[in-house]
């Protein structure tokens, strides 16, 4: 069984500057997940998809011993730009070197929190659920909160019987963490969320994605108590 690792990493970031290669408590931010990542038996090999010539040359910096388990991939430039949808990406990086792994998981290097342990989990709970049917896994956050639609109308509670909310039915939240999948699934449906997908609960904190400056600094403080 051969497990494979996808990890799109761009240059340019719209809402945080550089911040894919920034320092994050004392190395660049990618090299957090691709160290988690590392240390499960379960991945074979990463595929690190980038348009970024500084994310080729720090790369091989930060894991010497671990090019044989490191491919790089320069993203050709059609597929440049904020534009472009991952699972183009994806689809593309398959094809292009005829990956032939069994399973992929695809993260992100915004998530410096994930731990080895959920990974391993994740890949776990994908093998065994797959006998039931299911064509990928992508992980989540639970919530027990009273939402609105944007035109203030109730969408899991009635504000006129308040019960609570740790009674309401919860409300999952894709949290952009981790997300696995076969290569015949993503063909299938263009994406790598399949149809019949299982949902893998994750922590808040674990969960914590940086899209903002503020969610940088947050995850900075949280990261470093952990380490």
């Amino acid at each position: 069984m051969k497990i494979y690792a996808l990890i799109p990493i761009k240059h340019n970031s719209d809402r945080v500057t550089g911040k894919n290669y920034r320092d994050f408590n004392g190395k660049p931010l990618f090299f957090w997940i691709i160290d988690t990542i590392l240390s499960s038996a379960y991945i074979d090999k990463i595929i690190i998809d980038t348009d970024s010539d500084t994310i080729k040359e720090l790369v091989p910096e930060f894991f010497p011993e671990f090019l044989d388990r490191i491919i790089i991939y320069d993203r050709p430039k059609h597929l440049h730009g904020g534009h472009i949808a991952t699972n183009d990406l994806f689809i593309n990086v398959i094809q292009s070197l005829n990956l032939d792994a069994d399973y992929y998981f695809q993260t992100h290097t915004t998530n410096p929190l994930l731990k080895t342990s959920t990974i391993n989990g994740a890949i776990e709970t994908f093998i065994e659920k797959e006998k039931e049917g299911y064509e990928s896994l992508f992980s989540v956050k639970r919530h027990h909160t009273r939402f609105y639609d944007k035109s203030g109308n109730d969408m899991n509670h009635n504000r006129f019987k308040l019960i609570p909310t740790q009674e309401l039915d919860p409300i999952y939240e894709e949290n952009s963490c981790m997300y696995l999948f076969t290569k015949e699934s993503i063909l299938k449906y263009n994406a790598r969320i399949a149809k019949k997908a299982y949902l893998y609960e994750m922590s808040d904190i674990e969960s914590t994605d940086i899209d903002w400056p503020e969610d940088f600094k947050l995850a900075e403080i949280l990261h470093h108590t952990q380490l």
